[in-house]
């Protein structure tokens, strides 16, 4: 590894209290054919020994430690402007990555100057068979999902294509893209942010792109699965924000009886589960934040470089809940 100017990539891994994770993706990135990567660890105040760990993996890594948790997009954003290289490559640490990886990953965007972001096919790292990520979607009922997911790797996503978006956990990028885009939406903190940026990047006429041969391996949740109530609350909230900033008008009113059943199904989930509270904060945020965010919708709105069916074509139509479940289970019924 080097961190030179000539390296054609940048690897930035953001990070809390994750060094159980790091060892192993780090040793992934030892056994990367290409080596002549650059190596950018940001840390969100970790209290484990994770920094002292990539520095002692890779001495010419660049790190930078943040005083308190600014959460996964501010981190990123401090990668990238900590980044030399062309290409940025965003890694979760709880990652492994196949030996070709990078490889694969700056041969493709090095031949393929229309692709300006894309997604690596993800799969499971306790089961190698079983797929964790082909790519993000975003839906009509505003709900964010992964392409793919929990499907048996059966060969049926080894073609590269247009997708939606990708799942920054390791999706790779331009950095004058994410330059053009301002970076990740920090208001975000964690989650969702990636889908956001992704249709942020599209309404400006960018493409991603899926690339099944750039394989990596995810435990998937890694850090998350500590603060499960939380990453309820940022993913629910955070799919509203990406609506209200990246959706047309006209999109928004054509789609407006999907995005209020979705919003119904969230209530019917706090009652169910005892959570009407967090429920409450998840609007009571989004009403908070919506000059800001109508200001935001505005100006992405303004530069819009497609039109509104290009944009509907973008959206998945999919139903990423069984509608009749969740009334089923809300009502009172008898055998």
């Amino acid at each position: 590894m080097t961190n030179q100017k000539t390296s054609k990539i940048s690897i930035i891994i953001p990070n809390l209290n994750g060094a159980h994770f790091l060892k192993n993706c780090l040793a992934s990135l030892k056994a990367q054919t290409l080596t002549n990567f650059e190596l950018i660890v940001v840390d969100n105040n970790s209290s484990d020994d994770s920094l002292e760990l990539a520095k002692q993996e890779f001495p010419a890594a660049i790190t930078h430690r943040f005083n308190k948790n600014e959460g996964f997009s501010r981190a990123v954003n401090q990668g990238v402007a900590l980044a030399n290289s062309e290409y940025v490559f965003l890694l979760n640490n709880d990652t492994e990555l196949e030996p070709h990886c990078l490889e694969e990953i700056v041969s493709f965007l090095d031949k393929n100057n229309q692709v300006s972001f894309g997604a690596t096919k993800m799969l499971y790292y306790h089961d190698h068979k079983i797929i964790n990520n082909a790519g993000d979607t975003f839906s009509i009922y505003g709900v964010a999902s992964r392409r793919g997911n929990q499907e048996p790797d059966t060969g049926q996503y080894e073609v590269a294509m247009p997708v939606t978006g990708a799942c920054a956990g390791a999706a790779f990028y331009r950095r004058s893209l994410l330059n053009e885009l301002g970076g990740f939406d920090e208001d975000f903190f964690a989650y969702i942010e990636d889908v956001d940026l992704s249709l942020r990047a599209q309404l400006l006429g960018h493409k991603c792109w899926y690339l099944p041969t750039a394989i990596v391996y995810h435990v998937d949740g890694g850090t998350s699965q500590k603060f499960k109530n939380f990453s309820f609350f940022l993913v629910a909230r955070n799919n509203l924000y990406t609506i209200m900033k990246n959706f047309p008008a006209v999109i928004i009113i054509i789609t407006a009886p999907f995005l209020l059943l979705s919003q119904i199904r969230n209530l019917i989930n706090g009652y169910r589960y005892h959570c009407f509270k967090l429920i409450i904060k998840i609007y009571s945020d989004f009403f908070k934040n919506f000059n800001t965010l109508y200001q935001e919708r505005k100006a992405i709105q303004k530069n819009r470089k497609i039109n509104v069916w290009q944009f509907w074509r973008i959206l998945s139509k999919k139903n990423t809940f069984v509608i009749k479940k969740i009334f089923y289970d809300f009502f009172p019924h008898h055998n």
